[in-house]
């Protein structure tokens, strides 16, 4: 068994990230004999609250140079958010100065805001993680790169052979090829890629199914409930303001029912006992 550790690069509101005591934490965690180290990675996260977040290759760059044996993985870079050719360099570099110790892990991403505030569409962004990482795989290859996507525009472009260390091409491509087979599946079953999730072993993809109308069947693009635990918390309190509302409701309807009932029960009766009497 293989066991890893998160970085506290990511912490919650009120606190601030520690970088002495994140690379002090990296140490340790070689000093004890765990397998890896994993950092948390958002451009932003929250509004009230939010949370600190310290760039995820940027700390795994500053545990590289502290530390010899133990593996640095991204858990998992929001790769649509980020410029392919850029990425691939910064984790090529980064793969060269650990000696070959990262384990990139990359998602499509959830949170809409901070695609919005990087001008990334949320809604393309199964699409650009696959366009993205496409991209960062022939620029790590051998051959020269000549490509345009999008606004995009690749001439001739190399990096020189810089991801050359441990197995970091290889298990990439395992990714590459377990989403050439999900993609193949999804063709059958008319659904699409909603989420990759890549480790040093292997890849996770979930699928998310559509009907025939295109519909989703399964949580939404965009939803409420997982912003932010504040969002989350105040959405709560409404949805239980509402059911509490709902019953207030029918309370008030069902005791007016009774009382309606019961009026109209008496005039009846006045009524009975008034012809009964005159006769």
């Amino acid at each position: 068994m293989k066991v890893g550790l998160a970085l506290r690069n990511f912490v919650g509101p009120g606190e601030t990230p520690d970088p002495e005591a994140i690379l002090a934490y990296a140490e340790r965690a070689e000093e004890l004999g765990f397998e890896s180290l994993w950092a948390w990675d958002h451009v932003l996260l929250g509004v009230e609250p939010a949370f600190p977040i310290l760039d995820s290759l940027s700390i795994l760059s500053a545990i590289a140079a502290r530390t010899s044996r133990i593996r640095l993985g991204t858990g998992v870079l929001v790769l649509p958010l980020r410029n392919p050719v850029v990425t691939a360099k910064v984790a090529a570099s980064l793969d060269q100065i650990s000696q070959g110790r990262l384990i990139l892990g990359i998602a499509t991403g959830w949170y809409a805001r901070e695609f919005d505030a990087c001008g990334v569409p949320f809604k393309e962004r199964g699409r650009l993680l696959e366009r993205n990482l496409d991209l960062l795989l022939r620029l790590w290859g051998d051959a020269p790169v000549t490509a345009q996507v999008d606004n995009l525009k690749a001439t001739e472009a190399r990096y020189l052979d810089l991801l050359r260390r441990a197995n970091t091409i290889d298990e990439i491509l395992k990714v590459q090829a377990r989403i050439d087979e999900t993609r193949r599946q999804i063709d059958r079953i008319q659904g699409r890629m909603d989420y990759l999730d890549k480790t040093s072993e292997m890849a996770s993809i979930t699928i998310s199914l559509f009907s025939k109308d295109g519909k989703v069947l399964s949580k939404p693009e965009q939803g409420g409930w997982w912003k932010t635990p504040g969002e989350a918390f105040e959405q709560s309190l409404f949805f239980l303001g509402r059911v509490a509302s709902a019953i207030a409701i029918g309370v008030a309807f069902f005791w007016w029912a009774i009382i309606l009932a019961a009026a109209a029960a008496f005039v009846v009766w006045r009524g009975v006992t008034t012809s009964t009497q005159k006769a």
